[in-house]
This record gives C-alpha cells, structure tokens and sequence, in this order.
C-alpha cells in the first residue's frame, strides 16, 4: 500500500464535502476531529478543566457541548432540508443543534460522514480536477 493513500485534502477537512441525503437534501459535513473543531471543544471544555483532570461535566453538558461544536465546525450546512410542514429550512447554528440534538440518527449520519477518510482523501481531489481537464 503507497504511504500516499493516506493523504488528505485539507481544504476539505475544513471546508467540508457534501453529502447526498436523498430526495434533493444534502448536508456539508466537515471532517471530525480538524482543527476548528479540536480549537472550539477546548475553548468550551476550558471551564471544567482542573489540575486533576475534567470535574464538574455531567453527561448532559457534555452532550451538549458536543453537539454544540459539531453544529459550529463539522455541519457547515445544508440543502433541501425541511420542517415536518415541508417548508424549506436555511442553515443555521441554532437549528443545527437543534436538530442534532432532537434526531439522533441525522447526529449519527453526520458523525459517520465526518469521520469517513473516503470523503476526505486528497487522490479524489487530484482524480476530479483530471476528470474536469478532459
């Protein structure tokens, strides 16, 4: 195996890729763990940090703060999402985690997006701008 099939497109780790949901929703999904994300986790876990360790976090905050900075860092967007009337929804940080909060599965389906390598090796990247040449 080339070493080089470990390489990333590191503009998309940040920038995100997009995610087909089906019937013309799609999600921008950022990959977990970058550096916008690791920065904001610790600026929101810097409260509960003591010289022993993390204290005070109930499984609740953490849930919350989680979901926070994904909503902030990994989901950048999204298209063709509506409310249960079907009326288009926009993106926004509020609703992001709102949503990520109240359906668990939509959670799971941008955490599993975000931590797939496929969607952010650099060979893709390099193979799409050849595809566009010819």
């Amino acid at each position: 195996m080339k070493i080089s099939s470990f390489a990333v497109n590191e503009e998309a780790e940040i920038r995100g890729v997009h995610k087909s949901l089906g019937d013309g929703a799609s999600i921008l999904v950022a990959r977990a763990y970058n550096d916008n994300y690791n920065k904001r986790f610790r600026e929101e876990m810097e409260p509960y940090r003591s010289a022993t360790g993390i204290t005070g976090l109930s499984d609740e905050a953490a849930d919350e703060i989680f979901i926070k900075v994904m909503a902030e860092t990994i989901l950048l967007g999204w298209e063709g999402l509506t409310d249960d009337d079907g009326n288009l929804v926009e993106y926004s940080v509020e609703t992001a985690v709102e949503w990520l909060t109240k359906y668990k599965e939509f959670r799971k389906i941008v955490s599993a997006t975000s931590s797939d390598i496929d969607n952010f090796r650099a060979k893709e990247e390099v193979e799409v701008k050849e595809n566009l040449k010819k």
